[in-house]
């Protein structure tokens, strides 16, 4: 809970001066919190909001829970759910239900992860369920005897078929991100860097979105 408050009080001491930044869409904002249950399982949830740069409102809510097991010393498993509220361009929900694993690999300075999410995505209103693929590849290098590091992702999402009046089979989005981390503690790192997602659009021009992003990560 701490850990959250600090990316909260960060997000407030950043954001006005990101508001005036030219070309920066969207503010994010995602503070995790884990309470474990034994040695292997934990509870996860947290509640990350989308803030718009040109009225400073809210485009997009996700409210997060899930149960996750330590598999291997390097692989989690984790079966979550998600309540989306999008405000932008009109109100609209889904909740998705998803499975994940994740890879994590640390030599000395340097850590590398590897994450696969399938998400099944019921809209309201809409008949069927998207299924979606998403894969992110992670970087982080530790600057000097610091606690700073230079993080680097990028994260593809695939839907694997198509619904009536919704997401169509192909190339959903990919996000790329770069920013600095601060170890918190040993398992904890807060991160703010710069992210483009480049939204592959079936009916109209696709979209590019400039996002500052504040979160915490959390190793395995």
């Amino acid at each position: 809970m701490r850990q959250s408050l600090i990316a909260l009080i960060l997000l407030f001491v950043v954001a006005p001066p990101a508001m005036a930044m030219s070309g920066l869409e969207q503010i994010w904002l995602h503070a995790p919190t884990q309470y474990k249950v034994s040695e292997k399982t934990s509870l996860i949830g947290d509640i990350s909001p989308r803030f718009g740069t040109d009225n400073g409102g809210v485009d997009q809510c996700i409210v997060r829970s899930g149960i996750q097991r330590k598999l291997t010393r390097n692989l989690t498993g984790t079966l979550g759910f998600d309540s989306v509220d999008n405000y932008q361009p009109f109100r609209n929900h889904e909740n998705r239900i998803w499975q994940q694993l994740q890879a994590q690999t640390k030599k000395r300075s340097y850590t590398l992860s590897a994450r696969l999410r399938l998400e099944e995505r019921h809209f309201t209103g809409k008949e069927g369920d998207s299924i979606r693929a998403r894969l992110m590849l992670k970087s982080s290098q530790r600057i000097a005897s610091t606690k700073f590091s230079v993080v680097y992702s990028d994260e593809l999402f695939l839907t694997l078929n198509t619904i009536p009046d919704g997401p169509v089979q192909g190339v959903d989005r990919n996000r790329i991100f770069a920013g600095l981390g601060y170890s918190i503690n040993r398992n904890q790192t807060l991160e703010c860097g710069y992210r483009v997602e480049y939204i592959n659009k079936t009916d109209v021009d696709d979209e590019k979105r400039r996002q500052l992003v504040v979160q915490l990560a959390s190793l395995i």
